[in-house]
């Protein structure tokens, strides 16, 4: 059996604003899991070393944050913006719908990914990908892509 999305709770909302609780959760390098995050921005937050599990994004804004060593698991980004480098490495279960990702080597070595309805922009996207799944995106300017994927 595969399970093609994650099974996320939806009722789940955050008591404290996006940035804050990304801030906490970067501090004390705690998992962040099962929360329900509703618009903000990770703009220059360090969200590395910090594992997100059984999340939902929508309307949150990633440009400038870093990514590179978060790890998402069983994760849903709904009209996100990403503008960032190494997104989703290593990441397992996740689906982004409707979002505009940006920024190099998106998503390498990640396991039952899937892009419904976004627009990937940048070098090196997608490589080293199992159980990948892109349904009506677009890629612009995307060199290099899907190696060994």
């Amino acid at each position: 059996m595969r399970i093609m999305e994650p099974v996320l709770p939806r009722e789940m909302e955050t008591a404290i604003p996006l940035e804050e609780a990304l801030a906490m959760a970067a501090a004390y390098e705690e998992p962040v899991y099962g929360y329900a995050f509703a618009g903000g921005s990770a703009a220059g937050h360090q969200l590395e070393k910090t594992e997100y599990k059984a999340c939902i994004f929508t309307n949150c804004r990633f440009t400038g944050a870093a990514l590179s060593g978060a790890w998402f698991q069983n994760a849903v980004f709904e009209n996100c913006e990403f503008d960032t480098k190494d997104a989703f490495w290593h990441g397992r279960h996740i689906r982004i719908r409707d979002s505009v990702v940006k920024g190099e080597y998106l998503a390498w070595y990640c396991e039952n990914v899937t892009f419904e309805n976004c627009t990937i922009i940048g070098t090196q996207p997608l490589c080293y990908c199992k159980g990948l799944t892109l349904i009506d995106c677009e890629m612009v300017d995307c060199d290099l892509a899907f190696e060994r994927s």
